[in-house]
């Protein structure tokens, strides 16, 4: 019984750090298409919005999220590079709307 419980216990520890993990990496693939953006797609972001917005949803003592953040960046712009027409006019719609809806940007 007891093994059970340290068992339960140590899963709940093991994948709450797995979460904050996943959710690091998802915001810096998320933030890093949003930012390759902003030159290919004619945007301009205002720098407080982006450093509110990593304030609120990365950890304080989240060491990874800046290189992690620097390899998405860096990919999208690859693939930005090799985007059809269509699908940079696609990319570049939802990547305006994205930021404007996180105030990256006036809505105008």
């Amino acid at each position: 019984m007891h093994k059970a419980i340290a068992g339960a216990m140590i899963w709940c520890v093991v994948s709450n750090g797995m979460a904050k993990a996943d959710d690091s990496m998802n915001v810096a693939m998320q933030l890093g298409a949003l930012l390759a953006g902003e030159d290919a797609c004619h945007l301009t972001y205002d720098g407080d919005a982006i450093r509110a917005y990593i304030a609120k949803h990365v950890r304080p003592d989240d060491m990874e999220f800046g290189t992690m953040l620097d390899t998405m960046v860096g990919g999208q712009r690859i693939e930005i590079r090799n985007m059809g027409r269509s699908e940079l006019i696609a990319f570049c719609t939802q990547t305006e709307r994205a930021a404007k809806a996180n105030g990256f940007m006036s809505p105008q």
